[in-house]
């Protein structure tokens, strides 16, 4: 009979040990932003029986701010006022009877980012809520960069000393999306920053450029080259060169709106001289984007041979069949 009393009162020992919390554990396993709303999922492990109360960061974060109680069954909660689509939250969880079970304080990531089309770059940077004074918090271990490209995954792994990403080949015009993903020092867990979409509008470029007409006008040289109608750019840079495979050099800019732009070289000679032209559209970084075929005038020569006129031309473009002489 002693030996049945002393089992119970061990096991009564043990129960009473468990309820004033000596053996409870209390971990944070999760937190993460879900959602482009900025809604966080938090999710624990629990071996006690008390109620648990869920802190959130305030303005003194040496004392986080009580959000809600829950029953002790329960593992996980969406904080669905966090926000942290606009500003990264931090949480702790804590018994509602024992104090001094309580878990860590885990932080979500705010990541934000800005694009230069010209440099072709989306640079990413991210942050915590400011704990350097706050002791008893995860600590980062390495961020891990997850980038879709026109719905393709790919990833790139970040040291925990770097706060910020650099996406180089950036293309125009596409959908990408961003988030973060954390892995946590000494935790074997992973949280998520908020959801990053966007997309990488640049005017759109010329389909095609053709080179339609040119045409001798004194000394000048007159040239006519058709846009494809898909274009939003209205910037145009011509070259000339004086011969087909040459250094094409620069003469000038032209702004137009018309589907057909038409330029004039002046003082070309081009009734003694071959020259080659190609245009080029120019988006608002300065960068070339579509490039015309070449075209040339047509010199024609005069000679006179035993009372024979015999007339020659060149080429109209380097691949045109109708070229020859006429007597």
């Amino acid at each position: 009979m002693r030996k049945s009393t002393g089992y119970i009162f061990i096991l009564i020992s043990l129960f009473i040990f468990n309820v004033k919390g000596n053996s409870q554990t209390l971990t944070i396993e999760n937190v993460s932003v879900i959602n482009e709303q900025g809604h966080v999922r938090i999710s624990w492990e629990y071996t006690g029986a008390e109620n648990i109360k869920i802190f959130r960061d305030s303005t003194a974060l040496d004392n986080l701010s009580e959000l809600k109680t829950l029953p002790f069954s329960e593992s996980s909660y969406i904080d669905v006022s966090a926000n942290a689509h606009k500003k990264p939250r931090s949480y702790k969880l804590q018994s509602e009877i024992t104090s001094s079970v309580r878990s860590k304080i885990v932080s979500t990531f705010h990541v934000t980012y800005s694009y230069d089309s010209c440099l072709q770059q989306i640079n990413l940077q991210w942050k915590d809520v400011d704990t350097e004074n706050v002791p008893n918090q995860w600590i980062p271990s390495q961020f891990k960069v997850n980038k879709t490209e026109e719905g393709i995954l790919e990833q790139f792994n970040v040291s925990a000393t770097q706060n910020d990403y650099t996406l180089e080949n950036v293309q125009e015009n596409t959908n990408y999306t961003f988030s973060i993903e954390t892995s946590w020092a000494g935790e074997d867990s992973v949280s998520f920053s908020n959801i990053i979409s966007m997309y990488t509008e640049m005017p759109e470029s010329p389909d095609y450029i053709n080179a339609l007409s040119v045409m001798s006008n004194g000394d000048n040289t007159d040239l006519q080259f058709e846009v494809a109608s898909n274009t939003e750019l209205n910037k145009y840079r011509i070259y000339k060169s004086d011969s087909y495979n040459g250094t094409f050099d620069s003469l000038e800019t032209i702004v137009s709106s018309d589907y057909i732009v038409s330029v004039t070289d002046y003082n070309s000679q081009s009734n003694s001289e071959i020259s080659y032209y190609k245009l080029a559209s120019v988006n608002e970084c300065g960068n070339e984007t579509t490039n015309s075929d070449v075209i040339n005038n047509i010199v024609l020569n005069l000679e006179n041979t035993d009372f024979v006129n015999t007339l020659s031309w060149n080429l109209l473009k380097e691949y045109d069949l109708f070229s020859g002489t006429y007597e």
